[in-house]
């Protein structure tokens, strides 16, 4: 397979999201993409920089009702059985103050071992949810789904459907960007900031970002 899996620091038993970063490791195996959450960072008009972690994040499977919620990894792609995969994040915005004059907003992401891939950043329309599911080995195929998780059919399952199998989301992207190997790339420009100001001032829901990777041809997840 060639999903982008994200791989969350194992280190002391902790997490960086203990040290006010982001946890997020997304990597590849073999010929697998690895990318690297660095760090999703919002900047006020007083140039105070706020660096936030996901709150929520899946991955969602086409061939099935599986799902990762707890799991140590993400992915987005296509593996070399035709199948998709796409993650889902969420960032709480609740310490930003909802009158604050966001001038900037930055989603970074950094790749490993294969590449250039591109990667697509649409923001989604329907609430999802993060249960307990928690897939073994190295994750690819996920798990059962729990009550709560977000599958290929369920927003939260197994209650809510998705409108669109393989989630509610802006068609166009908010972001799009290649992810090649030992780079960071950054993900900003008008329609991240804009999705991330009218989640803030609360004129349009926070549903997070769908990740979506290349999935034209197999081997790109």
């Amino acid at each position: 397979m060639q999903s982008f899996r994200l791989l969350k620091s194992q280190s002391s038993g902790k997490n960086y999201r203990d040290h006010g970063f982001s946890t997020k490791f997304w990597s590849w195996q073999g010929n697998w993409l690895m990318l690297f959450f660095i760090g999703f960072s919002i900047v006020s008009w007083s140039q105070e920089v706020v660096t936030l972690t996901a709150s929520l994040d899946n991955t969602i499977y086409s061939e099935n009702d599986n799902s990762n919620g707890i799991g140590s990894h993400i992915f987005a792609g296509r593996t070399n059985q035709g199948n998709l995969r796409r993650a889902l994040v969420q960032f709480d915005l609740s310490s930003i103050p909802s009158d604050a004059v966001i001038t900037n907003a930055v989603l970074r992401l950094r790749g490993n071992r294969q590449g250039p891939n591109e990667v697509n950043i649409h923001r989604v329309t329907t609430m999802w949810g993060e249960g307990t599911s928690n897939a073994t080995g190295e994750e690819g195929g996920g798990a059962a789904p729990t009550a709560n998780d977000a599958t290929w059919n369920f927003s939260i399952y197994d209650t809510d459907s998705w409108t669109n199998a393989g989630g509610d989301f802006v068609a166009a992207p908010s972001a799009t960007g290649d992810i090649s190997n030992g780079t960071t790339s950054v993900f900003n420009g008008p329609n991240i900031l804009a999705d991330v100001i009218a989640w803030n001032n609360g004129s349009s829901d926070n549903f997070g970002w769908i990740i979506i990777g290349e999935e034209n041809a197999n081997n790109t997840a």
